[in-house]
Formats: structure tokens, C-alpha cells, sequence
């Protein structure tokens, strides 16, 4: 077989196209790797030359973008595999932790420097850094340094909980098959066997586990037989949680499976399983009521998830403090963290920069969040962690603005037309709308004053008149009663700041006060948002907005990558002398990460009193970011007070 290495970019373009099923366009792809069109062009061709004999080729679907054809799933599986993967420092810490695992004596620096190919400068590096991760947190595997050989602290349930992660790392989630990536110890027969007996036992049992769940416990089952049949035996086990039921299951599973293997095992083996088999059950359970979870999860999950949520209302304002069901899940979350249940979620990570995107203020709780849970749980949590609380806080924030607004937001209807054209116009609404807006009228235009009688959030009318808003005091639309795309369009942008002004705590200032107008500028070339963002800075230094420059981490804090090539990034300290905006354009675009065509910057000096308002600030940047006109009038100086338009609506 020839060389199948790919570079980390090309597999990570093989992956996003696996995952998606679907056509992904040159420009997405580009997006994402955080290349040009012409980069991922150039990698299609030498991907496609490398593995054409294998039958797996990226196809164009002319005028639509690319997919993937894969006809010979083990050689695409290989290509992730750890053999002669090293291109980056996760790929050699991986293979350095994996061969650790396995040897049970001392390991030779040398014999890594040749395997890898790397210097020991590097080498010590990496070893560093692995410390940090699997040594100082969980699973608290302790690193022995003897002269120039090394080794893992001799702890077989911490060595296990590192190897099951690294294999559910790495399982395809994607793929059709559904087969997990090519390893030594076991190959695909044996990961369908184990598979095969414990499904037919949860059918039996009537229990339901998610593709994550199974997976897990496959794997599970599959180390424990490697690490068996190599001498390497549980001695002692202190059992966290068990039922009867989880026993019976897995005492069944395993005496088929032994028999099948014809290996002994202790009964330590199955105290072992069902204890990870009681835990990814709490992790599964469906529709948990916040009672059931808090007789099921340890009392200290319930602290750090009460202190996290009022934290979230005191730094951001948003207060998920009665959402039973986001505590619910966040407590299972934390215990199967605390647990190290939980490899890396990296089913999501096609999606999280997607959803990031369109909810940026909810993606920087995550992040903030993520932060959080790493402290608490003393676990190394990254992106994949903020990816998988996300759709938790998404769904937490639509059931407290649907809680707000009761049955509906007061809309009143203002319709000149005849009966049948404003019925028509009333059953759009309601069509679109129902669950939305409670509707009241519809008022014939000479009947308008008795509007203000049903206290209206919104008034949606048919013609414009210059006394209305004189008379009637609540955000005014005109519509057509086709309710058209446009029409939608506009009032979809109404709702969002109606729900704004219902989600966030009151403005303090108006949006116009924070602004100062030598901070809006165009910038002249740069060739990286470091160097544009320490610009900004020095300007607000100059300015004394600043009374000390801290430079940015853009490794580990949050900024929010918005569409159009607009970015939002703040600072918070106390050496900022008040909260300022500045809104910067490039002449020249740039790239950071896998950003492309970044031509925009909203940078904020943020005082941590102000934090609270954090949510208009992202409000504006979505404004910003979604209206070029807006956002160059602002640059231009034509009108400044087309923010404090923005902040009235």
C-alpha cells in the first residue's frame, strides 16, 4: 500500500464532507478550513490522486459544490488511524498516551524520537503537555520520569478511562457504516460481536441507548479484553453506582462474551462495567424531570450547576435559574464529567461554529461555561465542550422568552382594506405567526386611536400615516396583506428586537453614549487580527480609554465570528476607564483561523459593571454585520446616530 498520510487540513476537509451527506460548496469549505478556494481545489486534486486506486474520490457536482464517495471504507478509515500520523502535536501525544497504555515497564525518549520523527526539544514539549492533560486532570494518570525513559503510573482504571477515550475519540461517527476506526488491539469483527450481544440484550431488556452510549460501552468491553488477555486485571474496585438491572445486563453480556473468548474474568471486571454502564444510563435518560435527576446525581453536581446558572445571570444578565429542564441536563452533564464518562462530543463539531453564528452571545455563556465545568470537574474541556452545551442554551433561552411573553406578543392590526383582504391578512399572520403574536383588531384606520387600549408591543398596519406613531407608542410595521418574503423578512427583524428588549436587562445607557468617533475608523493593511487588534488597542490607549494595555488571547478567548466577515471581541478589566465601541474596517481582508475575508472588526473596552449589557452589544454586532449600507454609513461618518437608530428600534 502506498503512503496514505494526508496533512491535518486535508483530513479535516475528508471529514467535514463525511459529515455532512450531503453537497458542501467550495466557498463552505474554504470557510471553514480557513483557507482560499484555490487551497481546497488544490487539496481535492492531491487527496483524489492519493486514493483514487482505494475508490475513494471528492466528486464535484457541477454548479453545487462537492461530496465524497467512499467505496472502500477501511483504507478511509486508516487515513485517521494513528499509524504515521504525526503531521501535528495532538497526532504525537495521542500516539505517545497510546503507547504509554500499553507498556507496562519504563519506555525509552529515544525509541519515541525515532518513531515520530522528532526532535527531544519537541519531544519534552509534548510530554509537557500531555502532563497537563491526562496528569493534572482527569483521569489523573501520573507520568514517571527516570533519566531518559518514562512511563504511566501503574493505575489500570485510569490507564482504561485514557484508552476508552481515545477510542471514542476517534470512532466514525459519520460514516454510513458505522464502524469504528482501525485499531491494533481489536479489529472490526470483534467490535461487531460485542455490539451484536449487547444489543440484543438492551432489546431484551427494553433499554434504550443513544449511538454515543453504545458506542462507549463496545468499546468498553473491547479494552477490557485487550487489557485481560494482556494480564492486566482490575484488583481493586470501589463501586460509585449500580442497579439490579444494569448487573443482570451486564453480568449476561459478559459470560456470552467469555465464553465466546474463552477468557476468565474477576468479578472486578463486572463491578467495572456496571459502573460505566450505570452512568452513561443517567446520561441517556430521556424527558428527566429535575426530582428524578436530583436522586440520581451526586449533591455536589447540584451546587456547581446552581452557582453556574446564577453566575450566567449575574455576568450576562440572563437568568435560567428556574429552568428546571437545563438543570436537569446540565447536572447529568457534570456527573458524567466528574465521572470522565465523556469523551470530546465531536459528533458536533460540523454544526457548532454554524449555530455560533447565529446565536454569538449564547455561544460566549458556553464558552464562559466551558471554563466553568474545566475548573470544577479539573477535567481538560475545549470547542467540543462549548459545541455541546450550545443547543442546551439555545432551547433554554427560547423557553424563557416564550415564558415572558405569556400567550403571545400584544400585537394590534391597523388595516384600510375591505373585509376579505384584511381576513386574508389576519390569517397570514396567524399562519405564520400564531404561536408569536396575540392579535387584537383588526382597527380600521379611523378607529386607530383605541389601539393604545390593548397595550401593544408591535402595531402591524397596511398604510403609512405620519400621525401614527404621534398616537400610537409601540414599534410600527406596514406590511402588504400577501405578508411577501420582504414583508416576513421585516418583521422577522422586529421580533428579534422586541425579544431583545424582553431577554436583556435594561440599557443603562443609550448605544450612542458608548461611542466614541475617533474610534471608528478604516485601518490601512494588516496582516493578522493580532496586529489589528493590538492597533485598536494602542489607539485606545492614545486615547486614554485605556490606562494599561493587557494583550488579547485569541487562543482562548471568546470573539464572535459573524457573518459578512464582521467579528465582535471585547476586554474586560478593571484598567478600562469606561466602556467604549470602537468599529474598525479593513482596506484589506484577512484570515484567522478558519474565518476567511474578515473585513470588519467591532472591538469593545468593556468595565466588568457593564457586563450585563453584553447582550445589545452583541444585538448591534448582528445588525452591523448583516446590513453592509448600515455598517459602511457608520465607517463613513455620514450618520452616527444610524446606531442609535439601530438601539431605538
Amino acid at each position: 500500500m502506498t503512503d496514505l498520510t494526508l496533512n491535518a487540513r486535508q483530513k479535516k476537509l475528508l471529514s467535514i464532507l463525511n459529515a455532512r451527506h450531503n453537497v458542501e460548496t467550495g466557498k463552505e469549505l474554504a470557510a471553514k478550513l480557513g483557507v482560499s478556494e484555490r487551497t481546497v481545489r488544490n487539496d481535492i486534486r492531491a487527496i483524489n490522486s492519493k486514493l483514487k486506486q482505494y475508490e475513494i474520490q471528492i466528486l464535484p457536482q457541477y454548479g453545487k459544490g462537492y461530496t465524497i464517495s467512499v467505496n472502500n471504507r477501511e483504507v478511509y478509515l486508516q487515513l485517521f488511524s494513528e499509524k504515521a500520523n504525526y503531521e501535528t502535536k495532538e497526532d504525537r501525544i495521542r500516539t505517545m498516551m497510546l503507547r504509554l497504555i500499553r507498556e507496562n515497564d519504563w519506555y525509552e525518549l529515544g525509541n519515541l524520537e525515532d518513531e515520530m520523527f522528532v526532535s527531544r526539544t519537541t519531544l519534552e514539549s509534548d510530554i509537557r503537555a500531555m502532563r497537563q492533560r491526562v496528569s493534572v486532570r482527569y483521569p489523573y494518570l501520573q507520568i514517571r520520569r527516570q533519566g531518559n525513559y518514562i512511563k504511566f503510573e501503574k493505575d489500570e482504571i485510569k490507564r482504561r478511562a485514557l484508552l476508552i477515550r481515545l477510542y471514542a475519540e476517534n470512532w466514525d461517527y459519520d460514516s454510513r457504516d458505522g464502524i469504528v476506526l482501525k485499531q491494533d488491539e481489536f479489529g472490526r469483527e470483534r467490535l461487531e460481536e460485542i455490539q451484536d450481544v449487547f444489543k440484543d440484550e438492551l432489546y431484551r431488556c427494553q433499554t434504550d441507548l443513544d449511538d454515543f452510549g453504545l458506542i462507549y460501552m463496545v468499546l468498553a468491553i473491547a479494552v477490557m479484553q485487550f487489557r485481560v488477555n494482556g494480564g492486566n486485571t482490575i484488583e481493586v474496585f470501589e463501586k460509585k453506582g449500580e442497579s439490579q438491572g444494569i448487573a443482570a445486563v451486564v453480568r449476561y453480556v459478559l459470560d456470552v462474551l467469555k465464553e465466546l473468548w474463552q477468557i476468565e474474568l474477576q468479578e472486578n471486571e463486572y463491578l467495572w462495567l456496571s459502573d460505566i454502564f450505570y452512568q452513561i444510563q443517567i446520561l441517556n435518560t430521556q424527558n428527566m424531570t429535575k426530582a428524578a435527576v436530583l436522586g440520581y446525581t451526586y449533591p455536589v453536581c447540584h451546587n456547581i450547576v446552581r452557582e453556574m446558572l446564577q453566575q450566567v445571570k449575574n455576568v450576562y444578565g440572563l437568568d435560567f435559574t428556574t429552568d428546571d429542564r437545563l438543570f436537569a441536563d446540565l447536572c447529568v452533564h457534570v456527573q458524567t464529567l466528574k465521572n470522565g464518562i465523556i469523551a470530546p462530543q465531536i459528533q458536533h463539531h460540523v454544526f457548532g461554529d454554524e449555530l455560533r453564528n447565529r446565536y454569538p452571545l449564547l455561544g460566549d455563556i458556553c464558552h464562559f461555561l466551558k471554563n466553568r465545568l474545566g475548573q470544577e470537574c479539573e477535567v481538560l474541556l475545549g470547542k467540543d465542550e462549548e459545541d455541546y452545551l450550545l443547543p442546551f442554551l439555545i432551547s433554554a433561552q427560547r423557553t424563557l422568552y416564550q415564558k415572558i411573553r405569556g400567550r403571545g406578543l400584544s400585537t394590534v392590526v391597523i388595516s384600510h382594506f375591505n373585509g376579505s383582504v384584511t381576513h386574508f391578512l389576519m390569517e397570514q399572520l396567524k399562519k405564520f405567526y400564531g404561536d408569536i403574536l396575540d392579535l387584537h383588531g383588526p382597527y380600521p384606520v379611523h378607529g386607530k386611536e383605541r389601539a393604545n387600549q390593548d397595550e401593544p408591543m408591535l402595531i402591524i398596519t397596511t398604510v403609512r400615516m405620519k400621525d401614527f406613531r404621534r398616537l400610537l407608542h409601540a414599534p410600527m410595521l406596514t406590511v402588504s396583506p400577501l405578508l411577501d418574503e420582504e414583508d416576513q423578512a421585516r418583521l422577522e427583524h422586529c421580533l428579534t428586537d422586541i425579544k431583545c428588549k424582553l431577554l436583556y436587562p435594561e440599557k443603562k445607557r443609550s448605544i450612542q453614549e458608548y461611542i466614541r468617533p475617533d474610534m471608528i475608523y478604516k485601518m490601512k493593511n494588516k496582516e493578522s487580527l493580532s496586529s489589528v487588534i493590538a492597533a485598536i488597542q494602542d489607539r485606545f490607549y492614545v486615547k486614554k480609554y485605556m490606562v494599561e494595555k493587557v494583550a488579547v488571547d485569541l487562543e482562548n478567548d471568546y470573539l464572535a465570528i459573524l457573518p459578512n466577515g464582521f467579528v465582535f471581541m471585547y476586554q474586560e478589566d478593571a484598567y478600562i476607564t469606561d466602556t467604549v465601541l470602537s468599529v474598525v474596517k479593513l482596506e484589506r481582508a484577512i484570515s484567522w483561523k478558519y474565518a476567511r475575508n474578515i473585513r470588519a472588526i467591532m472591538f469593545m473596552a468593556l468595565r466588568p459593571e457593564d457586563r450585563t449589557q453584553l447582550g445589545w452589544f452583541y444585538h448591534l454586532a448582528f445588525e452591523l454585520a448583516g446590513n453592509i449600507q448600515l455598517l459602511d454609513s457608520v465607517i463613513e461618518k455620514e450618520s452616527l446616530e444610524n446606531l442609535e437608530n439601530v438601539d431605538k428600534k
